[in-house]
């Protein structure tokens, strides 16, 4: 009885489990990859279902580093440190820009910040609105920063990732979405923003990972991703260094 027991803690002590966001889901497997080169006797599990359920996760020891493309709640931060009884340590790893994007037929170039919170907001038949689900940080982001907390138009259609909310701009000549800059290519175009001034406005979010305060490999882990070469692999996935700053 006590063998198998031992075995087990040794293999859960030689494991770490990434999960959380789909945003950070490429360049986590690279650090995890990097890493790992680092610590070969470490094995690295993955997961990327969403922001929404990573410190879900965290709560109940199914992984351990959790990725998060928005700041987490503050009160859900605290029940969920009551939960495990000590401290989350959150640490910024990186930036993402937001964009929008139409289908390549549509004429329209430009929308400012106030016509984007109506479009996305209000039920109207010249758009058809492609959006990430409710497990998505950038769902919930978008919906803090350009709706302040309100919902989505009702006939939005949600999406479970953002490379289907691209196709789906890309084949609807009505369409309009968003997703991380990385996740857009030439199949739709970026609109440019405005601010209520009518200046250029670039949307951009700090992007995260949690981790217990006790859990070594974690801040290790933490600790790759902020280095120069985990760094330098955030930016060859398409996001932004820590260091270039975004204001």
């Amino acid at each position: 009885m006590i063998l198998p027991l031992l075995c087990h803690l040794l293999v859960a002590a030689a494991s770490l489990r990434v999960c959380g966001s789909e945003t950070l889901g490429q360049v986590a497997n690279t650090w995890s990859a990097g890493w790992n080169a680092q610590m070969p006797q470490i094995s690295v599990e993955t997961h990327f279902p969403g922001s929404g359920t990573s410190l879900a996760a965290l709560a109940e020891g199914t992984c351990q580093v959790a990725l998060l493309s928005r700041a987490p709640d503050s009160a859900y931060l605290r029940l969920v440190e009551r939960r495990i009884g000590m401290p989350v340590l959150i640490d910024q790893v990186g930036w993402d820009e937001v964009v929008f994007f139409v289908h390549t037929s549509n004429p329209l170039r430009s929308l400012s910040e106030p016509e984007l919170r109506r479009t996305l907001g209000t039920p109207d038949k010249t758009w058809r609105i492609y959006s990430r689900n409710a497990l998505s940080g950038t769902y919930a982001w978008v919906r803090a920063r350009i709706l302040s907390g309100k919902p989505f138009a009702p006939t939005t259609r949600e999406l479970p990732g953002p490379e289907g909310v691209v196709r789906a701009v890309a084949a609807d000549p009505r369409g309009i979405g968003y997703a991380g800059r990385e996740a857009v290519h030439g199949e739709v175009r970026i609109l440019e923003l405005r601010d209520g001034a009518g200046s250029p406005l670039r949307l951009y979010r700090p992007l995260f990972l949690a981790r217990t305060r006790d859990n070594r490999l974690a801040a290790q882990f933490s600790g790759y991703a902020c280095s120069r070469p985990g760094q330098e692999q955030l930016g060859h996935c398409g996001l932004i260094p820590l260091d270039r700053g975004t204001h």
